[in-house]
C-alpha cells in the first residue's frame, strides 16, 4: 500500500516536471518568434526610411516642365 503510494507520488512528480519542461520550452519559442518578428520589422522599416535616388535631372530646371 505504501510503496503504491510513493509510486503514484513520484509518477505525478515526473508528470509536473515534464509539464514544467514543456512550459518552459514553448516560452523559449515564443521569445525566439518575437524576436524574429521584431527584427523583421525592423528591416521593413529600413526598407522604407531608403529613399529612392534623386532624379537625374532638375525638377525646377530651365526646360523642365514641372516649373
Amino acid at each position: 500500500m505504501k510503496l503504491l503510494k510513493f509510486r503514484k507520488k513520484k509518477e505525478r512528480k515526473k508528470k509536473e516536471k515534464r509539464k514544467k519542461k514543456e512550459r518552459k520550452k514553448k516560452k523559449k519559442r515564443k521569445k525566439k518568434e518575437r524576436k524574429k518578428k521584431e527584427k523583421r520589422k525592423k528591416k521593413e522599416r529600413k526598407k522604407k526610411k531608403k529613399r529612392p535616388p534623386p532624379l537625374p535631372f532638375s525638377l525646377f530646371s530651365r526646360h523642365s516642365h514641372y516649373s
